[in-house]
């Protein structure tokens, strides 16, 4: 059947040509040793090797998609017999064929099945030209020296990143244990406080209210008296008028030497009645029934003063006495209740040079009181504000993910950058990525988060592109000795990709595999 498959491939148009031609081409190869069928694991990728071993399969080998099983001698025959073309991994027969060349002591490849027995060397070891019409050298060790001294590089960093990385780790407990002992106290002292600062609201709002309301009754006093002042001087004005205008009576000459006394308001007001009414019961002069002579007399001054004390309205008392304001925290009886502040508390202390007999008696500013309680207020306040702002941010903290045993808690401190053309990339773990020219900053994401086993960082939401998404960042995580960004790209219209060696990303199984892919390659060459 392998004979009759190169003959059908010989005898197509465009091969060796037809007849004698075609017949010498034919004698050549059957002369050849057979190679195809000689190696049925050749270029086989190693997670599919176990499925070509003929003694754990002795029936035939089976399609890896499970569609038909065919004996092991039309493996790698040059005819395509699976439909998933497993059956031909060391060939080009099968236009989907992919061949894996092992390249010890170098890094592997995967060819597509056109890269096979082309006459040109792809694979350092040669084994895409296996027909034996083109010798390939094994040029892998060569080639491979500078990549097993990389790896021996990141090996040994490797194992910095690890030693690094448990440091961390001892560290994040312990931050983690101070980080719930401070948001405890801070608790315990935001549970005292708080009931402080909300009588303390109180009492401000109460002086505030205390004073407002003495301000506005300082300010009737001053309207009062403003208007008093002024009726007087209409009053003394008309008085005069009709003084003036009242015929004059004379006065025995032996009573004009005499010392008269004062005529009283009173008097001058029933004397004025007299003169401008006929009613001599307004002017004093008649007696009434139901009022007496002083009665009657207090009344009709009060019609032409404003002296409370004539019109009998009031005892008699000093004027100083009665233009004093009230008392600064003297409060109508029905809103009593709603003050909160004791007599003396929060009272501002008389200015030590203060002379009551040069400067007055001293009365507090109607704000001085208030601005006392203010203050005590802002402080307590001030203090709440920042205690609720520590647990806050401690429970922020609490509640971050910093990947396993917290390894990456020191991330959450720091801001790495690396320049690439103009452009200054930044990125805080924990917080914000943005794209730096000079003063000016675009946003490339606010953190989002993992993905993929803690092998990345995301940054999403960034600033939007002209007809395009929003800008968003994804940082691969590889293991290191220390902190660097580097390998900034833009892959994709606002989609950007960096790469962050850090030994928060260091772990064992990093490290044995690094190990393992050294060992690969020191074997290779112990091997040629």
């Amino acid at each position: 059947q392998s004979a009759l498959s190169l003959r059908m491939r010989f005898d197509m148009p465009g091969s060796m040509g037809s007849g004698r031609g075609a017949l010498v081409g034919l004698l050549v190869l059957l002369a050849a040793p057979s190679c195809f069928a000689s190696d049925p694991v050749l270029g086989v990728q190693p997670q599919y090797r176990a499925q070509y071993e003929r003694a754990a399969h002795p029936q035939g080998f089976k399609c890896l998609d499970g569609s038909l099983t065919i004996g092991w001698d039309r493996v790698n025959d040059e005819y395509c017999d699976c439909p998933d073309a497993s059956d031909e991994p060391g060939t080009s027969a099968c236009i989907d064929g992919k061949l894996y060349c092992r390249n010890r002591g170098h890094k592997p490849v995967i060819l597509d099945s056109s890269f096979v027995n082309d006459g040109i060397c792809d694979c350092c070891d040669g084994t895409d030209e296996n027909n034996g019409r083109h010798q390939c050298p094994n040029t892998c060790m060569v080639l491979g020296a500078s990549m097993r001294e990389e790896l021996s590089k990141q090996v040994a960093a490797a194992e910095q990143g690890v030693a690094t990385r448990s440091k961390y780790i001892e560290n994040a407990a312990q931050k983690k244990k101070e980080w719930e002992e401070s948001k405890a106290k801070a608790e315990e002292e935001i549970a005292i406080l708080k009931p402080v600062v909300a009588e303390l609201q109180g009492k401000k709002k109460a002086a505030e209210k205390a004073a407002a309301k003495a301000k506005e009754r300082k300010d009737a006093i001053k309207k009062a008296k403003e208007e008093a002042a002024k009726e007087d001087e209409s009053a003394e004005g008309t008085i005069e008028d009709e003084e003036s205008s009242t015929p004059t009576e004379e006065v025995p000459s032996d009573e004009q030497g005499e010392t008269q006394q004062e005529e009283t308001e009173e008097e001058r007001g029933q004397r004025i009645a007299a003169h401008w009414t006929t009613n001599k019961e307004a002017a004093g002069d008649v007696a009434v029934e139901e009022e007496s002579e002083e009665e009657r007399g207090k009344r009709i001054a009060a019609q032409w003063t404003t002296n409370a004390e004539a019109a009998g309205d009031v005892p008699q008392q000093d004027s100083s006495s009665e233009e004093a304001a009230p008392e600064y925290d003297e409060v109508p009886e029905e809103e009593e209740e709603a003050v909160e502040l004791e007599d003396d508390e929060y009272m501002p202390q008389k200015p030590a040079d203060w002379d009551d007999e040069e400067d007055g008696e001293w009365e507090p500013p109607d704000e001085a009181r208030v601005e006392l309680v203010r203050k005590e207020y802002d402080e307590q306040n001030t203090k709440l504000t920042a205690l609720e702002r520590t647990k806050s941010d401690l429970d922020k903290k609490l509640g971050s993910d910093f990947g396993p045993s917290m390894a990456f808690l020191p991330l959450a401190d720091k801001c790495l950058s690396a320049k690439v053309k103009q452009y200054t990339y930044e990125v805080c773990p924990y917080n914000k990525a943005a794209q730096k020219e000079g003063t000016a900053s675009t946003s490339l994401g606010n953190w989002g988060g993992f993905k993929d086993g803690y092998s990345k960082m995301t940054f999403t939401g960034g600033q939007g592109c002209w007809n395009g998404p929003a800008r968003s960042l994804t940082v691969t995580l590889v293991c290191g000795k220390e902190d660097a960004l580097s390998k900034v790209e833009e892959p994709a219209k606002c989609e950007y990709t960096a790469e962050l060696v850090t030994p928060s990303a260091c772990s064992e199984e990093v490290l044995q595999e690094l190990r393992a892919r050294v060992a690969e390659l020191e074997g290779a060459h112990d091997e040629l």
